[in-house]
């Protein structure tokens, strides 16, 4: 730098004196050269100068540009690599620093088992690197083998446990013995007259199987008793046979009615109260002839007859008398019904009720002639505990006195009484209100 300053200061010198120079004569320059070589970095310079005049001139020469030398390492999988480079003239150098690459793994697994354990294990395909991780072994998985019962002849088995991933047997199944028949007695039947039976068997009361087969026995057949019925005017005559083991019946040998009594024409019922017509039918409770009232309504099937009261306005017992041959008259003027009427109570009588088999078989059963039906209304009467009720009878009469009720054989009578209406299913008091 002292050199080049010593240069400078030479030139501006050497200026002046061209000045002066130039100003007095021309003449040829006297020149003192300079130079500094350019370094690797830097430019250098030539220069020249004339000692009379000081005139000069500078000609810059580029810097070199450095010499390298080069030097390189490779990076490895886990440390870095270098590259450099130093001027073999100036000494200047660079250092680059290269990343480590890594690994480059190829991988390898086995899966752990029930009982074994698994690996993942890997290795560097460059370096060679490795490593190994356990994956220990999952354990069974156990699931219920579903055993079944022992029947009566087949041996069944427990419940067992096998893993459900490797089908191991964890818990085995063990046999039960069959358990056999238990058994239970089939009641058989006897034989009938008209049915076979059958012995006493036996099953297996568990699986229905049958140990013991039961055998037939025949029917005995019917012993029948035979009785003759005789015909009367309300309904044929018949031979009826029962069994006398079991009851059973048929009818045979049917004869037809009797001719009914003919009975001469009566006036027709009007509202006004009399006695007399169709015979004197109302009686009190000692069966004196009463007063009472007989109408027809307007469809002329049903005849009502309202009993009369006591002097004192009250009622007692009241019978309806209905003979056979009145029977008989009320059917062939088209009467279907009679109303008996007494007080507040009314009982409503189907004639074709006393047309029954059953009615026919108590009449016939009694053996005596027959005199009619007695319809019995008491709306004074008490129920059994007391109380207000209206008791309602029927019971079939002979010549002698004899009475059978037959409350429970006649069929559609029904009591209104007390605002309320009831079928009369027996001979009893039924509630009012």
């Amino acid at each position: 730098m002292k050199k080049l300053v010593s240069v400078l200061l030479v030139l501006a010198l050497c200026v002046a004196f061209a000045a002066v120079c130039g100003a007095e004569e021309v003449h040829e320059h006297s020149w003192v050269y300079y130079s500094q070589a350019p370094t690797c970095t830097t430019a250098g310079v030539e220069s020249q100068v004339c000692t009379t005049c000081g005139e000069s001139s500078t000609t810059t020469i580029p810097a070199t540009g450095h010499s390298w030398s080069y030097h390189s390492q490779a990076p490895t999988c886990t440390t870095a690599g270098v590259e450099s480079q130093v001027c073999t003239v100036c000494g200047e150098s660079s250092t680059t620093t290269i990343p480590a690459t890594g690994h480059s793994w190829s991988y390898h697994s086995q899966a752990p088992t029930c009982t074994a354990d698994g690996v993942e294990s890997q290795v560097c395909t460059v370096c060679g690197e490795s490593s190994t991780t356990t994956i220990p072994a999952t354990g069974h998985t156990s699931v219920t083998v579903a055993g079944k019962a022992a029947t009566c002849t087949a041996t069944g088995l427990t419940d067992g446990e096998q893993c459900s991933v490797c089908g191991a047997v964890l818990k085995a199944q063990n046999t039960i013995p069959a358990k056999g028949h238990t058994e239970v007695v089939v009641p058989g039947k006897e034989a009938t007259c008209a049915e076979d039976g059958l012995t006493d068997g036996a099953k297996c009361a568990v699986c229905g199987v049958v140990t013991a087969a039961q055998q037939a026995i025949q029917a005995t057949g019917h012993s029948f008793e035979v009785r003759v019925y005789a015909a009367t005017t309300t309904s044929r005559g018949y031979t009826k046979h029962t069994c006398t083991t079991c009851g059973e019946t048929f009818k045979d040998n049917w004869v037809p009615k009797l001719a009914s009594v003919v009975v001469t024409e009566t006036p027709k019922p009007t509202s006004e109260p009399q006695t007399g017509l169709y015979g004197d039918i109302v009686t009190d409770a000692g069966r004196d002839v009463m007063v009472y009232d007989c109408t027809l309504d307007a469809a002329g099937n049903l005849l009502e007859i309202v009993a009369a009261a006591e002097a004192d306005g009250s009622y007692a017992l009241r019978n309806l008398h209905i003979t056979v041959e009145l029977l008989e008259q009320l059917k062939s003027d088209g009467i279907e019904y009679i109303r008996f009427v007494v007080g507040d109570a009314a009982l409503l009588l189907p004639l074709s009720a006393f047309d029954s088999e059953d009615v026919a078989m108590i009449v016939a059963d009694m053996k005596q002639d027959l005199t009619g039906y007695v319809v019995t209304v008491d709306p004074t009467a008490q129920t059994a505990s007391s109380e207000s009720g209206c008791q309602v009878s029927v019971v079939v009469t002979t010549l002698d006195g004899d009475e059978m009720d037959i409350t429970a054989f006649v069929a559609g009578l029904q009591l209104t009484a007390g605002g309320q209406t009831v079928d009369v299913t027996e001979s009893a008091v039924y509630p009012i209100g």
